[in-house]
C-alpha cells in the first residue's frame, strides 16, 4: 500500500530571491516536481500528487483542506518565501503530529524564526534554475539529475521509516497532551467517496470471516483502498483474523498498525491477546505492563487501564496453565497447579482490580470469581482476603449485570455480547450446583449465529483447564462436549498434509527468441515430464492441496497432474470467467490448451475461485495482477497454518508449503508478478518445514529433464 504524499510547493517559473545577479535567475518549479519530487517519492513508496493534479468538480479549496487533514505525508518546499505554502505546511502541523518532510533548494539561507528549528532536506535546486524565460532543465544536467533523484529518495525512504516514531509537528512537540484533529466525519464529496470505498472494503472482510477465507482478509488488509481510514481497517481485519484464530497473520497486519501509529492502544492489546493465543504469554505480559505504565498517570485512560487489566488476567491464567497442562498423571498435575498458585492469584487480583473499576464488565468479575473458587478447591484452607472478601456479593452484581446485558444484547443483535453473557451465566450457574441449568446456558452460547472459532475455542481452553483439575466434573464435561461439537460444526475447512503453490511463465508468443526467451513452445513436453517427476518426488495424494493460477499453459500441465495423483486442485482465477482465461492462451497450439483449460473449470473435482467475485476490484487496475498473487501466496499460508488447536500455542503446523516454478534465475523478489516473489514469499514458510523446486524451461532439452532445485 502507498503513502499518499501530498506536494504544497510554488507553481510555475519564478525568479529566485535574492541579490545581485542572482535576481534575474529564475526557477522552474514545476520542472521540480516533475523531473525530481515526484520520482523520488514514488521510489520511496509514496503516490505523490500537488493541488494543481487532483481532478474534481468540486471547490480546489475544499479538497486541499482535505488531502492537508488526511495525507499520510505533507512535502512543502519552502525554498522561496511564498505565502500559500507556509499557510498549508501550518494547516498541517495543526492537524497532524507526524508526517510533513520540508524540503528547499537552497537559494534561501534564512527561513522564517517559526520554522527555522525544523529538520529539512536540501535538494540540488541550481539545477532547475536559468536566466531565460523558458526554464527547463537544460539536457547537460539529466544525468546530475537522475542522481540526485536517487539520492533524494534515499533520504525520503528513510526519513519516512522513523516518521512514525517521531513528533514532527512543533506545535505538538511544545503542547504535549494536544490530541489530532478527528477527521473520520468530515463530510466533503471526496470524503463521502473515500466513506464508501472504505464500507465496501470493511464488508468484504466481513464476507470473508463469515466464508473462513483468512487468506482473503490478509490481502485485503495489504490492499485497504485508501490510507485515509487505513488504521481502522487494519484493525478490523486483525479482529477477523483473531476470530478465525488466525494468530500468525493478526501479528503481521497488528505490526503494520503499531507501525502507523504507534500510540493505539487498542493495537497494543490486541497484540498482547495474539502473543498469547501464540503461546508467547512472557512478551504479551511485557507488552501489558508497557501499557499500564504508559498511561497509570493519565486521567482519560481508564478504559485502556481497564481493558489492559482483564488482558493481564487472562494472560496469567495462561502462564499458570502452561506450568501443569502437559503432565501426564492428575495427582502431580494437580500438585504442579498449587505450586504456580502466584500466578493463579495475579489471574483473579488482575481480574478482580478491572471489575472494581468498572462493575458493568461482569466477564472479569466472573472470571475473577470462578478462579477463586479453582484457588478454593486446590487449597481447601485458603481464606480470602481483599479484594476478594465477598464471594457471595461479587456473584450477585455478575448475574445481575450478565443477565441484563444479553437482554440489551437480544433486544439489539449484539451477538458477541449474547456469547459472552451466556458464557458468564453458565459459569455462575455451575459454581452454585445448577447443573441443568448451567448446560442450557453453554448451549445457548454455542447457538449464537455469530460465535467465532476464537470465542469457542477461548471457551473450550476454559473447560479444558477445569476438565484437567476435575473441578466439577459432570456439568464440565457435559459442557465441553457441547462446545466441541459446536467447534466441529463450525470448522469448514479441511487440514492437509501437504500444500503446493505453482507458478510460472507462459509459453512464449510466436517469434519470441533469444534473451527474450522465457518458455520456448518446443519445450512444452519436457516442462510437463519436470512437473510430474517433482509432484512424484513429493508424494502428491488426496491428502494435498494444489494451487495455481490457471492462466498460463504451464497452470494447465500441474493441474491436470495434480489431479491425476487424486489432489485437491484450487483454482484461484484472475479472470471472471472461461472465456477471458482462455485468452491467455497464446502458445502455437491454443486450441488444445483451451480445450484443456476449460476441461479444468467444468471438473466437479476442481474448485474455482474468481478474483472479483472474491475481492472485488482493486482500485488501482494497474495493480490487479500484483493483488491476484498476493492473494495466492496468502491462501497458501494460511491454509497451511491453520487455525490451530484450543490451547494457547499449540497452533497446527503439521502442513508443509510446497513451491513449484517456471523460473530462469532473474531476481525480481520484490515484483509480485515474478517467480521470484513466490520464492521469497515460500521460503517464509520454513517454519512449515516447506521446500521450494524451479524448473527453467529454457535450459531444458528433451534428452535432460533436470529440475533445478533451490
Amino acid at each position: 500500500m502507498k503513502l499518499r504524499a501530498f506536494v504544497v510547493m510554488p507553481f510555475g517559473t519564478v525568479p529566485v530571491a535574492g541579490g545581485g545577479d542572482r535576481r534575474s535567475e529564475r526557477v522552474n518549479f514545476d520542472a521540480i516536481y516533475g523531473n525530481l519530487l515526484k520520482p523520488a517519492l514514488e521510489g520511496a513508496g509514496c503516490e505523490p500528487f500537488r493541488a494543481d493534479s487532483e481532478v474534481s468538480a468540486g471547490d480546489i479549496r475544499t479538497d486541499m483542506f482535505f488531502e492537508l487533514i488526511t495525507a499520510d505525508v505533507v512535502v512543502a518546499d519552502l525554498s522561496i518565501p511564498n505565502a500559500n505554502v507556509f499557510y498549508e505546511l501550518g494547516v498541517r502541523d495543526a492537524a497532524s503530529a507526524r508526517g510533513v518532510l520540508i524540503v528547499h533548494g537552497g537559494w534561501t539561507r534564512d527561513r522564517p524564526f517559526d520554522v527555522a528549528p525544523d529538520r529539512s532536506f536540501a535538494y540540488a535546486g541550481h539545477l532547475f534554475t536559468a536566466r531565460e524565460p523558458d526554464s527547463s532543465p537544460a539536457p547537460e544536467n539529466r544525468s546530475e539529475i537522475a542522481r540526485e533523484v536517487e539520492r533524494l529518495c534515499k533520504t525520503f525512504k528513510e526519513a519516512l521509516a522513523s516518521d512514525t516514531q517521531t513528533i514532527g509537528s512543533p506545535l505538538y512537540s511544545h503542547l504535549p497532551g494536544l490530541k489530532p484533529v478527528d477527521w473520520n466525519e468530515i463530510d466533503t464529496s471526496k470524503a463521502r467517496y473515500f466513506g464508501a470505498l472504505n464500507e465496501d472494503w470493511q464488508e468484504r472482510v466481513r464476507m470473508a470471516e463469515a466464508n473462513q477465507r483468512p487468506g482473503h482478509i490478509l490481502t485485503l488488509a495489504q490492499d485497504a483502498p485508501t490510507r485515509v481510514h487505513r488504521t481502522k481497517i487494519l484493525m478490523l481485519a486483525v479482529r477477523a483474523l483473531i476470530g478465525l484464530c488466525r494468530f500468525t497473520a493478526a501479528r503481521e497486519v497488528l505490526t503494520e498498525v503499531i507501525h502507523l501509529s504507534p500510540d493505539d492502544a487498542e493495537a497494543h492489546l490486541q497484540l498482547a491477546v495474539v502473543l498469547a493465543s501464540l503461546g508467547e504469554a512472557s512478551q504479551a505480559e511485557h507488552e501489558l505492563r508497557r501499557i499500564l505504565q504508559q498511561h497509570e498517570h493519565n486521567p482519560n485512560a481508564d478504559e485502556v487501564i481497564g481493558k489492559a487489566g482483564a488482558v493481564l488476567g487472562y494472560v496469567h491464567r495462561v502462564l499458570w496453565y502452561l506450568q501443569w497442562k502437559d503432565e501426564p498423571d492428575a495427582a502431580r498435575r494437580k500438585e504442579k497447579a498449587k505450586e504456580s498458585w502466584r500466578l493463579l492469584l495475579s489471574a483473579i487480583r488482575g481480574f478482580a482490580e478491572v471489575h472494581r473499576r468498572h462493575v458493568e464488565e461482569y466477564l472479569s468479575g466472573y472470571n475473577a470469581l470462578l478462579l477463586i473458587e479453582v484457588l478454593k478447591y486446590l487449597f481447601p484452607d485458603f481464606q480470602p482476603v481483599p479484594p476478594f472478601a465477598s464471594r457471595t456479593d461479587l456473584s450477585i452484581v455478575v448475574r445481575y449485570t450478565a443477565t441484563a446485558e444479553r437482554e440489551n444484547a437480544e433486544f439489539t443483535g449484539d451477538y458477541d455480547t449474547q456469547f459472552w453473557s451466556s458464557v458468564a451465566l453458565s459459569g455462575l450457574d455451575m459454581l452454585e450446583g445448577n447443573d441443568t441449568a448451567a448446560i442450557q446456558a453453554v448451549r445457548d452460547a454455542c447457538s449464537v449465529p455469530s460465535a467465532t472459532l476464537f470465542h469457542l475455542r477461548y471457551f473450550l481452553d476454559r473447560l479444558q483447564l477445569l476438565e484437567l483439575l476435575q473441578f466439577s466434573p459432570v456439568v464440565v464435561s457435559g459442557a465441553t462436549y457441547i462446545v466441541t461439537t459446536a467447534l466441529q460444526e463450525k470448522i469448514s475447512e479441511k487440514k492437509w498434509d501437504k500444500v503446493i503453490l505453482f507458478y510460472g511463465y507462459a509459453i512464449d508468443e510466436p517469434g519470441v527468441q533469444g534473451a527474450a526467451s522465457r518458455f520456448p513452445a518446443a519445450n512444452a513436453d519436457a516442462v510437463q515430464a519436470e512437473i510430474e517427476g517433482v509432484l512424484d518426488r513429493w508424494q502428491l495424494d488426496a491428502n494435498d492441496l494444489a494451487i495455481c493460477a490457471a492462466s498460463t499453459e504451464g497452470d494447465v500441465m500441474f493441474a491436470e497432474a495434480c489431479l491425476k495423483r487424486k489432489a485437491q486442485v484450487r483454482l484461484m482465477v484472475l479472470e471472471p470467467t472461461s472465456d477471458e482465461l482462455v485468452r491467455a492462451l497464446v502458445s502455437p497450439d491454443s486450441s488444445n490448451w483451451n480445450s484443456r483449460a476449460r476441461d479444468l473449470i467444468d471438473r466437479p473435482d476442481t474448485e474455482v475461485w474468481y478474483h472479483r467475485t472474491e475481492l472485488g476490484d482493486a482500485l488501482d487496475p494497474l495493480s490487479l495482477k500484483s493483488r491476484h498473487n498476493r492473494w495466492m501466496v496468502n491462501t497458501a499460508r494460511m491454509e497451511v497454518e491453520g487455525a490451530g488447536k484450543a490451547e494457547p500455542g499449540s497452533a497446527d503446523n503439521t502442513a508443509r508449503l510446497f513451491g513449484l516454478l517456471l523460473w530462469n534465475g532473474e531476481n525480481q523478489a520484490g515484483n509480485p508478478v515474478s517467480p521470484s516473489f513466490f520464492i521469497a514469499e515460500i521460503r517464509k514458510g520454513d517454519r512449515y518445514k516447506g521446500r521450494v523446486e524451479t524448473i527453467n524451461p529454457c535450459a531444458l532439452d528433451p534428452a535432460a529433464r533436470m529440475a533445478v532445485r533451490v
